[in-house]
């Protein structure tokens, strides 16, 4: 009997599969994985508008992610399971609770691979995005004594990538569709935007490279005890990283501070510990 392959997609927010790791999340589709997408926050600071902010904005986004995953269901012939862990946009706490709640849902879906954002190496600070990242890293060390092997994680919004996926034209054609689900986060001009941007600053410069379409990941590294080893150093461009480090860094923190203007309180929200 054949058994199908599982992966596990943690996303720290209902859009960043699309932003941070969406070929290869078609990509598996297309090869008939189970693929699984763990959303751990709710959104509820995923507007400009204060009026929209709290549990409005919770369910705008949560009917989003519904219907950006119907639409790589439909192009694929595949179905997506949602996840849905409910902790507060903005507060994802790294605790010994979350790490235990990540550990469980790793030890019940026994995945083939993982994929989470790079804490390290990482094109966007947002405290979700790190958090989600150390939170899978530090579960998987955690479980190395129960592993007979090391379950391969590929670290998205990582600017020094060391594994690369062929994107194909069906997935170019694809991706748009679910990036104009999501229109409490971008206009249909913003995916206009982003498209381009795409085909230019990503695929194009690996182009020259490659001399194909690809996107780059970084593939986490484990030592003999199946322990995921962490955190990487910079050695090989030093510079160049450290460069990218702060250039990333600082405007992240900057947009963060803009959405995240009022208290969880003050908008309605109970903070999931």
């Amino acid at each position: 009997m054949y058994m199908r392959k599982t992966a596990l997609f943690f996303a720290p927010h209902p859009d960043d599969v699309e932003f941070g790791c969406s070929w290869y999340y078609m990509s598996l589709l297309e090869k008939r994985y189970r693929v699984i997408q763990v959303s751990m926050t709710d959104g509820a600071f995923g507007t400009k508008n204060p009026d929209f902010k709290g549990e409005r904005i919770v369910k705008i986004r949560s009917n989003e992610l519904d219907r950006a995953n119907k639409v790589f269901e439909d192009a694929f012939n595949s179905k997506i399971e949602i996840i849905r862990l409910g902790y507060t946009d903005g507060y994802l706490p790294l605790s010994s609770s979350t790490r235990k709640r990540v550990m469980e849902i790793i030890q019940e879906y026994e995945p083939d691979i993982i994929f989470a954002p790079d804490p390290w190496y990482s094109q966007d600070y947002h405290p979700d995005h790190i958090n989600t990242g150390r939170i899978v890293i530090f579960a998987l060390k955690k479980l190395a004594p129960t592993l007979m092997t090391p379950i391969p994680v590929m670290l998205y919004y990582t600017f020094a990538p060391n594994r690369f996926i062929t994107v194909k034209p069906k997935y170019l054609k694809v991706l748009p569709h679910a990036f104009l689900k999501h229109q409490s986060q971008i206009s249909s001009f913003g995916v206009k935007l982003v498209m381009k941007m795409i085909k230019i600053l990503i695929l194009g410069l690996n182009f020259l490279k490659f001399q194909k379409r690809v996107k780059g990941y970084r593939i986490q590294e484990y030592n003999q005890k199946n322990e995921p080893i962490y955190p990487p150093h910079f050695e090989e461009n030093s510079i160049l990283h450290q460069i990218k480090h702060h250039l990333f860094h600082l405007p992240d923190f900057t947009t963060f501070e803009k959405l995240h203007d009022r208290s969880p309180e003050e908008i309605g929200i109970e903070i999931k510990k």
